[in-house]
């Protein structure tokens, strides 16, 4: 099972609950305000104090893959929409 933070230091830390371990430690240009893990276990979406999104594939990239710009201030919070699991297309709901 696996639990992701983060937060104003700028990281990003994924942990085994489980084992109670970091499994995984990223570190990101900006502070970290919210986050949210798509079904699939490996999409992360992250949002940042200046209004940015992350997106990251954990099986992948310690890197992100892209960075959109959300909005002008801080995004406080962020999640994907459950009414699309059997589709192809994923709603993400951003919150200034």
């Amino acid at each position: 099972m696996l639990l992701v933070s983060v937060g104003l230091d700028k990281n990003i830390k994924c942990y085994d609950i489980v084992s109670n371990k970091v499994i995984k430690s990223m570190p990101s240009v900006e502070a970290l305000t919210c986050v949210d893990l798509l079904a699939d276990g490996a999409t992360l979406v992250v949002g940042s104090s200046r209004g940015h999104l992350l997106v990251y594939d954990l099986r992948k990239t310690s890197q992100p893959l892209n960075t959109l710009m959300a909005h002008q201030s801080a995004v406080t919070q962020l999640g994907f929409s459950s009414n699309y699991t059997n589709s192809t297309k994923v709603c993400l709901f951003i919150i200034p």
